[in-house]
């Protein structure tokens, strides 16, 4: 008897405590924001709203019930002329770098503050001596890639074309020994 006594008032608990954590509870109403917002009637969205509460008129298909069309588009190939710039006439003979019209002779190489710099002679110039830096462009679009203890490279902008040009060459089958008697 105990036993079905305590069974009983453990389930009465359970249900007491059933209906109060699940009965219907009165909240008070807090404010989220310090401003009011203005509600106001938007056509746009109500015509988009009325597609969706439409009952399903249509065919049993889901797309064309839902409104939903699948546009087919046709691609076209698209082809761009690509801006192809002429190549600048650039000849490089010994010492010499002659790019179009102007041309630059190698008269040495020297740094300054750790920064390698050329010096190049040319005759059309105002200046007749120009010193350029790396990277530096030497006539429109030829520019100084790399400046080495002996050799610089030149490269154009436009194009993998690249130059190179020795300080001192030194080709020994210019030169025949003397003879000695």
């Amino acid at each position: 008897m105990k036993s079905r006594l305590w069974i009983f008032l453990y389930v009465l608990l359970l249900l007491l405590l059933f209906f109060w954590e699940f009965q219907k509870k009165e909240y008070p109403m807090q404010v989220s924001s310090l401003y009011e917002y203005d509600t106001q009637k938007n056509s746009m969205l109500d015509k988009l709203m009325e597609g969706y509460t439409q009952p399903l008129e249509t065919d049993s298909v889901a797309n064309q019930a839902w409104g939903i069309v699948v546009k087919k588009v046709k691609k076209e190939a698209k082809v761009k002329e690509l801006k192809t710039k002429k190549l600048i006439e650039v000849t490089l003979k010994e010492k010499t770098l002659c790019i179009e019209k102007a041309c630059f002779r190698l008269l040495g190489i020297f740094s300054k503050n750790g920064y390698p710099y050329a010096s190049f002679y040319n005759k059309d110039s105002k200046e007749k001596v120009q010193v350029l830096v790396l990277d530096q462009m030497m006539h429109s679009s030829i520019k100084i890639k790399d400046i080495m203890k002996k050799k610089i490279v030149f490269s154009d902008v436009n194009s993998t074309r690249e130059w190179s040009m020795q300080l001192f060459d030194v080709n020994s089958s210019k030169y025949k020994p003397k003879d000695f008697e």
